[in-house]
């Protein structure tokens, strides 16, 4: 089986009503890749760019290309890949 980031269950509100949109999804993730580890800063009511409450590691995951890829276009790449899973 191939690994998923599930998150049904963390975020709330992250559907904007006409589907998964990334740039939606942007108030609720990022990503921030620091040598070998993408860290995933995960904010539940939608204020990652002021604080966020969970945390989640992926060690060799290189998800951002080093900070170089923006985190829509992550979460883009995720979602058409079928690897993230939120409620919509």
């Amino acid at each position: 089986m191939a690994d998923k980031l599930d998150l049904r269950d963390l975020l709330q509100g992250e559907h904007n009503g006409n589907g998964i949109n990334p740039d939606n999804l942007t108030s609720y993730l990022h990503f921030n890749t620091v040598g070998g580890t993408t860290t995933i800063n995960v904010s539940t009511t939608g204020n990652v760019g002021v604080s966020h409450d969970q945390e989640i590691v992926l060690t060799g995951a290189h998800l951002n290309g080093g900070n170089t890829i923006s985190d829509a276009t992550v979460i883009a790449n995720l979602l058409s890949a079928n690897k993230l899973i939120t409620d919509a």
